[in-house]
């Protein structure tokens, strides 16, 4: 255990949280890529926009529902192996993705990023429990999942310029070269030995029987569904509604990203002063208010890119709030219910690319953004059912 004799983590722990935050970057910006870039894929596939969006699809699928199933299978791994071997398997791949020749070649390859993805995220989180100390956890695995946020704001944007200039295929190989190189670095940096406890039985059943924690999946699911009918289809909708060219849509992706990093701190902070109940409705409220201002801003840029950045507030912290209100609610089932909670974003993130992709394909492409609006106040009215039960309760 990387803990010096007088209780501070040592530097090859640093390094390991720094390792394991590159490796979160690199699989968030593999997850989400190709929504700055579905204009691109759907002309060298010669698709439709709308079908290019099951690329999004398929992930949320695969990840959603072998999140836990694949927790479940490795729980015996050493942790350090099982990381590296996932980073292998997001190079591969992407390089594969590269030489696809047709759209189901590469939604076949698409499924092994899934694959990756489902995995490194909650490992990495489970392995920064063994290499800190107990009072560090918290903000050691915030730390780590700073790297999706790095993905929301340099990674996506980034990629998506890179298509425009050099081509897809460019992005993927750079993402599969860059896997490569974390591999290696993670083999040399994170300790050995790293085993984690696995989750039993009868915490799935008890977390699954309790009626608040199946509501707060609900509100998961809803939300997520909503989030993700926009982001999904951000980069076509914002050539369907502004006069727009790649460097737009790349600061349109980089401010949903910033605002989404911002939101998460400013929820943080407002955490000790109100309850997550409140924050929770709020941030949903943000969104909702971000899309209906995007579709009402009359074809002004600077207009959607003010919507962007109100809808970009709550779409991060919603999500943060959610995974600590879950661990709240039942303490001792909480490796259980942030497993579950993975999987339903997922499940989520599907459900709306799935649904604004038929919107997009059948219906103005405005519509998109009512399709969102859906969801979310689905998701608003849940949390706000909640929070009431359980002020009945006490």
């Amino acid at each position: 255990m990387p803990i010096s004799s007088n209780g501070s983590a040592d530097p090859r722990a640093k390094a390991s949280l720094w390792v394991l935050a590159f490796g979160n970057f690199l699989i968030g910006t593999g997850v989400l890529m190709p929504a700055a870039m579905l204009t691109d894929l759907s002309t060298s596939f010669n698709i439709d926009v709308g079908t290019t969006g099951h690329l999004l699809l398929v992930t949320g699928l695969v990840i959603g529902i072998g999140a836990p199933v694949l927790a479940a299978l490795t729980s015996k791994l050493d942790r350090r192996l099982l990381l590296a071997c996932v980073l292998l398997l997001n190079a591969a791949g992407h390089l594969a993705s590269v030489f696809s020749q047709s759209f189901s070649e590469l939604v076949a390859t698409r499924t092994l990023i899934a694959i990756a993805a489902a995995l490194f995220s909650p490992q990495a989180a489970a392995a920064v429990t063994l290499i800190v100390q107990p009072h560090k956890r918290d903000s050691a695995v915030a730390f780590v999942f700073v790297g999706w946020s790095a993905a929301m704001v340099v990674g996506v944007p980034v990629s998506g310029m890179i298509a425009q200039g050099l081509g897809w295929q460019t992005a993927f190989m750079i993402i599969a070269g860059l896997s490569l190189i974390g591999t290696l670095v993670l083999l040399a940096v994170l300790p050995r030995k790293l085993h984690t406890e696995t989750i039993t039985i009868t915490a799935w059943r008890s977390a699954l029987q309790n009626p608040i924690i199946l509501a707060l999946l609900l509100v998961t699911f809803f939300s997520l569904s909503g989030q993700f009918a926009i982001f999904t289809y951000l980069s076509p909708l914002l050539g369907a509604l502004f006069s727009v060219r790649a460097i737009d849509i790349a600061v349109a992706f980089s401010v949903a990203g910033a605002t989404g990093v911002i939101g998460n701190l400013l929820a943080s902070r407002l955490a000790s002063h109100y309850s997550t109940q409140k924050l929770i409705v709020l941030a949903l409220s943000l969104m909702a208010a971000g899309a209906i201002f995007l579709s009402l801003s009359g074809g002004v840029f600077a207009l959607g890119l003010f919507s962007i950045a109100i809808w970009g507030l709550g779409s991060f912290s919603s999500t943060s709030l959610q995974q600590s209100r879950l661990a709240s609610t039942a303490p001792h089932l909480a490796s259980a219910t942030i497993s579950l909670n993975t999987s339903t974003a997922y499940l989520g993130q599907a459900a709306g690319a799935a649904a604004a992709g038929l919107a997009f394909d059948t219906t103005n492409p405005a519509a998109v953004i009512w399709v969102a609006l859906v969801p979310l106040a689905a998701a608003i009215a849940v949390s706000t059912a909640i929070g009431f039960t359980l002020k009945q309760q006490d």
